[in-house]
């Protein structure tokens, strides 16, 4: 089952929203809150589904959940099936959710990202996108301990040799990777085994290949329609980084990349898991 982010939309007991006198208006509209809480448990569903389903999911009985969904219906967040009587999201949820994707920041949203890993596991991380020339760095969070690395905001980093590079080679169309791949004048005869790894471990990982003596690690960052739009790299001194990576660097950094997914409204394949 697909688990949304917030998976019942709960609102507390009444909205707080400052008056002009500076109190505190504890009053909302109740029926809103409840509706709410019903669209946000379909969304979190498989859809389309059944009413016992969406009734069992917002903790609601079949009658108080069928009022919301009627109300739901008319405002375009909500369709029924007229074939099979499920339900699923309307149009106007359709727009709604574009809207929302439309405003965000990705740029500043990586950034907070990167500068939080920075700080809890103390180790300099890149943000980089896939552009014309390939994997190009747009953000840095450095560490505050001294790395030596030939690596700056603009710089494009190799496609086959880079841990950003891999991650998104992973996961881009051929036709894509493979005019970059053919640029830089590498092969494929071992970089397509490497990318089934990747694939698999969800993360890339280099000892020396791009900058010597510097190991790096990197995970992919997905939008809402499962595209690779970002790639997240931890970097350091080959000497120390290397032992920490399984017990440190990684879990946190596949943390990191699908809590950021997740806010660009991806949802992880169930499928993937299993």
């Amino acid at each position: 089952m697909m688990h949304n982010e917030f998976p019942l939309m709960e609102i507390p007991g009444g909205r707080m929203a400052e008056t002009g006198d500076g109190e505190d208006d504890r009053r909302g509209v109740r029926s809103v809150e409840h509706g709410l809480r019903v669209l946000g448990a379909l969304a979190g569903l498989p859809g389309p589904v059944t009413l016992s389903q969406i009734a069992a999911a917002s903790g609601m009985a079949p009658a108080t959940a069928h009022r919301h969904l009627v109300s739901l219906s008319r405002a375009g967040m909500v369709r029924q099936s007229g074939a099979t009587g499920r339900y699923d999201l309307g149009p106007a949820a359709l727009e709604l959710g574009l809207a929302a994707i439309g405003r965000l920041d990705r740029e500043g949203m990586g950034a907070e990202a990167i500068a939080a890993l920075r700080d809890a596991i103390g180790e300099t991380v890149l943000l980089a996108v896939w552009a014309n020339r390939g994997p190009t760095v747009i953000d840095m969070a450095p560490s505050g301990r001294a790395v030596t690395v030939n690596v700056q905001i603009g710089s494009v980093l190799s496609p086959a040799r880079s841990a950003s590079g891999l991650a998104f080679m992973a996961f881009l169309p051929e036709s894509i990777s493979g005019s970059a791949l053919a640029e830089e004048g590498g092969g494929r005869a071992d970089l397509d085994r490497t990318l089934r790894q990747v694939r698999m471990e969800g993360i890339a990982v280099v000892h020396g290949t791009q900058l010597a003596g510097v190991s790096a690690v990197a995970a992919p960052v997905r939008d809402h329609r499962g595209r690779v739009i970002f790639a997240i790299t931890v970097l350091g001194p080959s000497a120390g980084f290397d032992r920490a990576i399984d017990e440190r660097i990684a879990p946190a950094l596949k943390a990191a990349a699908s809590r950021l997914s997740a806010r660009f409204g991806h949802a992880p394949d169930p499928r993937a898991a299993s």
